[in-house]
């Protein structure tokens, strides 16, 4: 199992490590029991993977939730996940 980082390291010695997505949990770090935990039919480790035009769509209804997506909606940012990794994100 991948203690929790999603992702399993592979020592090939003198060569660079190889990461693997841990079969487990998919990549999220979560437990197995996680999964069973949904909010709106999303169970709970697939919400850092759901895009903020998905979020809207699920929770748009809630007032807060809303205000704080429509900045990043109306310049575009519609397609990013709620954990977007900020290295990959362009500056350009």
């Amino acid at each position: 199992m991948c203690n929790g980082y999603g992702r399993i390291r592979t020592d090939l010695g003198f060569l660079p490590d190889v990461y693997t997505e841990c079969e487990i949990c998919s990549g999220t770090g979560r437990k197995e029991e996680a999964w069973k935990v949904s909010l709106h039919g999303i169970p709970f480790p697939q919400l850092n993977t759901t895009t903020l035009e998905e979020i809207n769509t699920v929770f748009g209804e809630s007032e807060e939730i809303f205000q704080r997506l429509t900045a990043a909606l109306n310049v575009g940012l519609g397609y990013l996940v709620l954990k977007q990794p900020s290295i990959s994100l362009s500056g350009g």
